[in-house]
């Protein structure tokens, strides 16, 4: 059975740019394909590339997945843990529960 959607969970943040990068461009050329859902989930450090002043590589990315009506959610614990006030416009979520219900509707979920 083919997966309905893809939630990236991205954990990574600007100490492992590289790892970071191409798990957003994976999620960027997913969304563009149109053919089932994605979202990005940014927890722990991921968050900081909600910061202003972050990567305008990985926020651009960001923006155009949000464009291509991909999900873009930030969790509130760990923009609060961290003191980030995003620099774009994301949805937050407590992760746990979305990575919960993303599960229950049968998406797949990667991390990086």
């Amino acid at each position: 059975m083919a997966s309905k959607g893809v939630l990236y969970l991205l954990l990574s943040g600007p100490a492992d740019t590289a790892r970071a990068l191409e798990l957003l461009r994976l999620a960027e050329s997913q969304a563009g394909l149109g053919d089932h859902g994605v979202a990005v989930l940014l927890q722990g450090d991921g968050v900081e590339w909600l910061a202003e002043g972050a990567s305008s590589e990985a926020q651009a990315a960001l923006q155009v997945i949000s464009e291509l009506s991909g999900g873009v959610f930030a969790c509130s614990h760990s923009l609060a843990e961290r003191g980030v006030v995003p620099a774009l416009q994301v949805r937050e979520a407590h992760a746990p529960q979305r990575i919960s219900q993303a599960v229950a509707h049968g998406w797949q979920v990667i991390s990086g």
